[in-house]
């Protein structure tokens, strides 16, 4: 399997391609380790929680 992962990165880096790991823990080290949670903008994900109903037929 780590063949595989090592490959992929081969490929990535000769095709200007950015690979990440975002997992939490593991033993995968072939790619760039990265914070799963700084992944995600918490201002839009509380944005998308709080959506108003506009749709006149649902009020």
């Amino acid at each position: 399997m780590l063949a595989a992962y090592t490959e992929a990165k081969r490929y990535a880096d000769t095709h200007g391609i950015k690979i990440y790991n975002a997992t939490r823990g593991g033993k995968l080290e072939v790619f760039e380790r990265v914070d799963f949670d700084s992944l995600f903008d918490k201002e839009t994900e509380e944005d998308e929680n709080s959506s108003t109903c506009t749709d006149k037929n649902e009020q």
